[in-house]
């Protein structure tokens, strides 16, 4: 820095035997003349500390070098916080997304509009009926009831029920893929004349 001082301004001209000193310039325009012998003569005889112009500049240069080390520490400590608040920030939005997705599926068991709804389809007892129900996904809420004229809206014998007769009584679903489901009826089953399939899909993450 003292050397870039020194390198200010460059020399205008070189009239005398001896370059352009700087120090010497009283009034700092650039030459040194009578304007600056002027000024020495009108301090000539004053007295007083004497200032050492290249401590201060030294000393200039080391509050300068403190200055960005400063500087630095502070960069490093910002980029630091910043950087840990981004994770935060991020563990924070992921959390959002875990309950909001817990929040669907809250809202899905308690079982709004269904996504599919097949409606009353009558099915014949020993028999296999296929639903296409479109959804695209297996990630899906199955509710399937049934009825007849006898024992109204039930879920009796549900996932089918083997007697000692051999006999089945019930119905169960099965074979759930993107696009269908299928549902068996019992051989010998009486209460399910009419099934209904009900389905909802699962919000993922």
């Amino acid at each position: 820095m003292t050397a870039t001082l020194f390198l200010v301004k460059p020399i205008r001209s070189q009239s005398g035997a001896f370059p352009y000193d700087p120090w010497a310039d009283a009034n700092d325009d650039g030459v040194i003349d009578g304007g600056d012998l002027a000024y020495t003569a009108r301090m000539f005889g004053t007295a007083g500390d004497p200032i050492n112009k290249t401590a201060l500049l030294l000393e200039l240069e080391s509050r300068v070098d403190s200055l960005n080390s400063s500087l630095l520490t502070l960069e490093a400590y910002l980029t630091t916080r910043i950087t840990t608040l981004e994770a935060t920030v991020a563990q924070q939005q992921s959390t959002m997304a875990n309950l909001e997705t817990e929040l669907a599926v809250l809202n899905t068991t308690k079982l709004g509009k269904p996504d599919y709804d097949s409606g009353w389809t009558a099915i014949a007892q020993g028999t296999n009926k296929h639903f296409n129900h479109g959804l695209g996904t297996t990630d899906i809420l199955v509710y399937v009831i049934g009825k007849n004229g006898g024992s109204g809206i039930n879920q009796l014998f549900y996932g089918l029920d083997y007697n000692s007769y051999d006999a089945v009584q019930g119905l169960c679903w099965w074979n759930l893929d993107t696009n269908g489901i299928d549902v068996i009826r019992g051989i010998n089953d009486a209460t399910y004349a009419q099934v209904r399939v009900m389905l909802w899909k699962i919000p993922q993450p």
